[in-house]
Formats: C-alpha cells, structure tokens, sequence
C-alpha cells in the first residue's frame, strides 16, 4: 500500500508560466516547476522534491492540460 504524505510546504520557483518557442517564435509549450517539502509517516526527515508541469500547445493561445506532474531532484533534510 502506497504511504501518502503530509506536504509541509510548497514553493513556485517563478510566479507565472514559462513559454517556450520554436527556432520560428511560436510558442510549442508552456512550464511550471517548484518545490515540494513532503513528511512521510515514520520517517525520521522529510523529503524535498523539485516538481515541474508542463502543457502543449493548441494553438489560437490555448494549452492541453497534462495529467501528471514530474518529480526530480529529491533530498532529505530537516521537516522546517
């Protein structure tokens, strides 16, 4: 059975979205990302993860909505 954590706190790294463009200028997707500090149940540290999500472009200035948000980046330190 999966453990669910407790979030002890989040952290956008930039307070909007990123575009990013083709080599032409046009926008192909658009990007968030930040951090996550997370306490698992037992365990004597928490978690931080570094977190991104990303949505393609429609066109006509619409974006897809992703299903999933991507963790990377983890290391263990004190839950403050």
């Amino acid at each position: 059975e999966a453990r669910r954590p407790k979030v002890v706190g989040s952290w956008a790294k930039r307070k909007g979205w990123q575009i990013h463009n083709n080599a032409l200028g046009e926008p192909v997707r658009r990007s968030i990302g930040g951090h996550v500090l997370l306490k698992f149940q037992g365990e004597p540290h928490c978690q931080y993860r570094h977190w991104s999500y990303s949505e393609e472009h429609k066109g006509g200035g619409t974006y897809a909505k992703s299903s999933s948000v991507t963790f990377t980046s983890m290391r263990f330190q004190d839950c403050k």
